[in-house]
């Protein structure tokens, strides 16, 4: 890809932006269209969404945790690739924690009570790699994501892989 000197090297997805762009952006079209679940409460988003459960774009890598690395440029922790739908109450347990530490947290939760592969399916659902979220490896996590969504978005226009 050539680098787009409004976006950087990650392209359309990597600006920074506000809740209404990213509730419409092209990003969250193909992992809500293959069926994400939500963290918390194990539904699809759009089951979620049509009993009314409170959902929003979240960091995935929260900012709190981000600004603490002091290496992560704002930019690059506020782009739509470190963010995805989930409900409220997902949210709330990731707090400004590092994935390695919420994500066992929530998937250890009475409501939820996940193992490691049934939670991964959870992320995965999001165009996540558990792996590298689970390592807390946001510069890996972040050009993975950008792969698996531009692929998931050229599955979704039709297109066949380049």
């Amino acid at each position: 890809m050539s680098k787009n000197p409004k976006f950087g090297h990650f392209g359309r997805h990597h600006r920074r932006i506000h809740r209404g762009f990213a509730k419409g952006s092209g990003i969250n079209v193909p992992v809500l269209l293959e069926g994400s679940k939500d963290w918390f409460w194990k539904a699809t988003i759009g089951e979620l969404d049509a009993i009314e459960i409170g959902l929003d774009i979240h960091h995935i890598f929260p900012r709190k945790w981000c600004t603490d690395q002091k290496t992560i440029e704002r930019g690059r922790y506020e782009s739509i690739l470190n963010k995805t739908q989930i409900s409220y109450k997902a949210n709330r347990k990731i707090g400004g924690d590092a994935p390695s530490l919420y994500v066992p947290r929530i998937q250890s939760e009475k409501r939820v009570a996940l193992d490691n592969a049934a939670m991964n399916d959870l992320l995965v659902s999001h165009a996540l790699s558990p792996e590298l979220l689970r390592a807390d490896a946001f510069d890996g996590f972040l050009e993975d994501r950008k792969t698996a969504t531009e692929s998931a978005s050229r599955e979704g226009d039709g297109e066949t892989s380049r």
